[in-house]
């Protein structure tokens, strides 16, 4: 007789299972659809990417960042509403355009006229903990490097002083590939880089826009499901106890990276080590 194996998923995995599950499930009073999207984006926010070490924490805490591209109208700012709002989170929000210069972003320093001491004010990417970046490509070059540290480092500097972005941060970015060229910027491979997904999102099915008919959004409330510490925690715990073993890390190298490049005309150079470990780090 065969022997019988019994598993046992730990209590913290089926918690994050069951906030994964309640997430979509109260994301879909706000937006209807999307359910791959939705599920994508609540995938990163508890993945632990190794960027950067928390000194307090004495460990990674943070998760990527999320690109989505998708014409006007499809409802991608909605995903930062309701990523802040199921975590009780600071939300805050920078509309792309032309002349959005990079003080607006990080902050600036000016002089106090009444003491006569040099005042630091920060931008609104100091302090907020869920950062939705609307149309980033509508930002010109110079002001989407204001955006790297912060994005990558998670501090921020303006002048001399160093500012340390909340242990629970994540940026959101929307963009419109249609409007290229017509008062929109390219996005830098280093701002690229930055976002450890990108999804598209196209237009919702005929027996799901029939559901927008009737939909007030004025009258959508979001309950907030766990706290932004805990998210944290589940992110450690996560990634200590779900992982690929070394066969299947390469297993997966062979065929889906080196197949990305080979049927995507638009991946112009192979992926780096960084894009390779974001990626694994996703899919474990």
């Amino acid at each position: 007789m065969a022997p019988s194996f019994t598993s046992t998923l730990h209590a913290e995995l089926q918690e994050a299972i069951d906030f994964h599950d309640a997430l979509l499930a109260e994301g879909g009073k706000a937006l209807v659809g999307y359910a791959t999207a939705k599920a994508l984006a609540n995938v990163l926010l508890l993945s632990e990417i190794p960027t950067t070490y928390d000194k307090n924490e004495k460990r990674q805490v943070n998760a990527g960042n999320l690109l989505l591209r998708g014409v006007p109208g499809v409802g991608k700012t909605f995903f930062g509403v309701i990523l802040a709002a199921i975590s009780n989170a600071k939300f805050a929000r920078i509309q792309g355009r032309a002349d959005l210069q990079p003080t607006e972003v990080v902050g600036f320093q000016m002089i106090n006229p009444a003491t006569g001491e040099l005042v630091t004010e920060f931008g609104p990417l100091a302090s907020a903990e869920v950062i939705l970046l609307d149309e980033i490509n509508r930002i010109p070059l110079k002001s989407q490097s204001a955006f790297l540290e912060g994005l990558q480092d998670r501090t921020v500097t303006v002048g001399k002083t160093t500012h340390e972005l909340p242990s629970f941060s994540f940026a959101i970015a929307t963009m419109n590939p249609v409007e290229l060229g017509q008062g929109t910027f390219p996005l830098s491979e280093a701002a690229t880089d930055r976002f450890a997904m990108i999804v598209t999102i196209g237009y919702l099915p005929a027996e799901e826009e029939v559901k927008l008919v009737g939909f007030d959004f004025k009258r959508v409330r979001l309950n907030a499901l766990m706290s932004r510490e805990r998210i944290i925690q589940l992110r450690s715990i996560i990634s200590e106890r779900v992982f690929l073993h070394d066969a299947d890390v390469a297993a997966l190298s062979d065929v889906h990276l080196d197949g990305l490049n080979r049927f995507h005309a638009s991946v112009r150079h192979d992926p780096s080590g960084g894009g390779q470990r974001n990626a694994f780090s996703q899919s474990s």
